[in-house]
């Protein structure tokens, strides 16, 4: 064996080898990176972040999705999932949402009048300047709603469930509230002029500055509640619970019909011409 024997002669690596193993590795990093990409935007697409001030001037931010909707929706969306979709600029005029579930969707000035919304789920909603006159809510779930000057002029509210909900400055202006359950409410400065609320569950409701002018409040339960300089003219509270009300400076007048032996002036109220 001489030591020039080509079995045992040493060579010099290829340079070329580790470059085309790190120009691969290169392409196939750029392109998992690209998929990556692609997936994010497609998962981004259908959703939008929105922020929006509260009645306390305060920023609150959500993310929504856009809807997607089925080509008969609307008028038919019927027991429809549209929970937590982005709604902003449609029209859903005399739509049949009935049992639909709109849990923490956005209808911030969506058009939906006299909407059939009778059992829909609407928990959570964001709802602000939500035209909804003359809507059917009836067995609706309202629950920590976020309703802030919605209008619901005129709208069914029968047995449906407030509780917690914000209505600030909204007008409900001859709504029918009939068995309504609106305990902890708030209703600041709410248009409540002419609304049947008979038998209604007013229990810790914020009513301060309320307009319940020819309100129908007969055995309506109001325990707790806050009407401080609320108008209580005309108002029909007979039968109604009124234990722990505040009525201070609320003003009432001789119209305005109460409980068999209470005496409203002695929580605050004060009598008007």
């Amino acid at each position: 064996m001489t030591l020039t024997d080509p079995r045992y002669s040493w060579q010099a690596p290829s340079q070329s080898e580790p470059q085309r193993g790190r120009f691969i590795r290169l392409a196939f990093l750029s392109l998992a990176a690209l998929a990556a990409v692609a997936l994010f935007v497609s998962f981004l697409r259908p959703w939008r972040f929105e922020c929006r001030l509260d009645e306390l001037g305060e920023r609150v931010c959500q993310l929504y999705k856009v809807a997607s909707l089925p080509d008969s929706c609307p008028p038919t969306c019927a027991q429809l999932d549209l929970s937590g979709q982005q709604l902003r600029g449609r029209s859903f005029n005399q739509a049949d949402l009935r049992e639909a579930n709109l849990e923490r969707t956005r209808l911030g000035g969506v058009q939906m009048w006299q909407v059939n919304l009778a059992g829909a789920n609407l928990t959570f909603v964001d709802g602000a300047y939500a035209q909804l006159m003359g809507a059917n809510l009836t067995d609706a779930r309202l629950n920590q709603a976020y309703l802030i000057h919605g209008n619901l002029l005129n709208a069914n509210m029968t047995h449906a469930h407030l509780t917690g909900a914000d209505l600030y400055q909204a007008d409900l202006r001859g709504a029918r509230m009939v068995d309504v359950i609106a305990q902890g409410a708030s209703l600041t400065g709410a248009k409540m002029n002419e609304i049947n609320g008979l038998r209604a569950d007013f229990r810790g409701a914020d009513l301060r500055n309320a307009d319940l002018y020819q309100a129908l409040l007969k055995d309506a339960d109001l325990r707790g509640a806050d009407l401080s300089d609320a108008d209580l003219r005309w108002a029909d509270f007979r039968g109604a619970q009124l234990e722990g009300v505040n009525l201070s400076g609320a003003f009432y007048n001789q119209r305005t019909r109460w409980p068999a032996g209470f005496d409203p002036q002695r929580v605050g109220a004060k009598e008007q011409n």
